[in-house]
């Protein structure tokens, strides 16, 4: 699945930050998320909860052979992003490894349709199709839905996004993500929000996804930029996260990063300010070769 993609995970309080010498406390990263969320719509026992474990999900998986590098996702961010080494299959090998001994199932080339009920109406598992278009049942005691959001919805996108916008991308991979386990909820009574926020796609590059704009898409990012909307006016902190640039920067549609060639030839000799690389980047690959011959 998409987990053999994913580039590292949140966790505060962790045994790498330990190490580090990196004091980031749940305490500190509720008051940021739920200052964030303005307290609207959130469970702030929920949201303890998921920062209290994130670091004893770190230290379980290091104490089954996994390692860790700490970064910052942006300058003025606490050092939470963990990334494995190996990626998201070293992860995903380790996890595998673990069901495996416990006698876990998996089953592939297959899609979900429907969750099944009892006769008092609570979940108790689901019918799904295989590549073959056979229907089959599983029985569970627990179900999970973790079909991702619906960004590749444009129905779902329309009912449940006021601010809804198909001229403004949206983050990319959410393309794939129709909204299959939201229906099925739904099918079944559950409530939905009224109103969704959407991440909208951040810095992005005018051609879309293509090798090019790859290479050039650290520059959009960088905080020694000046971001100006289409009047000329800057709009943003040039040092904020994806959600405060989108959040700024989406009712004007498009924006334009401003630089110079003294910054633009040191993000190809020294790489991004930000600490990550463009897509497909090789590790053993200084900087961002080919920024120059892409511009």
């Amino acid at each position: 699945g998409m987990g053999r993609f994913a580039q590292g995970f949140f966790a505060c309080e962790s045994p790498v930050q330990q190490r580090e010498m990196f004091s980031v406390s749940a305490d500190d990263c509720f008051k940021i998320h739920m200052d964030w969320a303005h307290w609207y719509r959130v469970d702030p026992k929920l949201v303890m909860a998921f920062l209290r474990r994130s670091g004893e999900t770190v230290r379980w998986l290091e104490q089954k052979g996994m390692r860790f590098t700490l970064k910052k996702c942006w300058p003025n961010q606490n050092a939470v992003w963990h990334i494995p080494e190996g990626g998201g299959n070293a992860y995903l090998k380790v996890v595998r490894e673990i069901c495996d001994s416990h006698g876990v199932q998996f089953i592939y080339r297959c899609s979900a349709k429907k969750l099944l009920q009892d006769e008092a109406g609570a979940v108790c598992g689901a019918e799904a199709e295989d590549e073959n278009g056979q229907v089959f049942s599983v029985r569970a005691r627990q179900v999970i839905l973790a079909t991702g959001g619906f960004g590749g919805s444009t129905e779902l996108l329309e009912e449940l996004c006021p601010s809804y916008d198909p001229e403004i991308p949206i983050e990319d991979t959410n393309r794939f993500n129709t909204g299959d386990g939201i229906r099925m909820a739904r099918a079944v009574g559950a409530a939905t929000a009224k109103s969704v926020p959407i991440l909208y796609g951040g810095h992005w590059i005018d051609s879309g996804m293509t090798p090019r704009s790859m290479v050039m898409l650290p520059v959009t990012t960088d905080p020694a930029t000046v971001w100006l909307d289409c009047d000329g006016r800057r709009f943003c902190d040039e040092s904020a996260f994806y959600a405060d640039f989108a959040a700024n920067g989406l009712r004007h549609k498009y924006t334009f990063a401003l630089f110079d060639e003294s910054i633009r030839e040191r993000l190809e000799v020294d790489g991004p300010t930000l600490g990550g690389e463009a897509p497909g980047h090789k590790k053993d690959v200084k900087g961002n070769p080919g920024l120059g011959a892409a511009f």
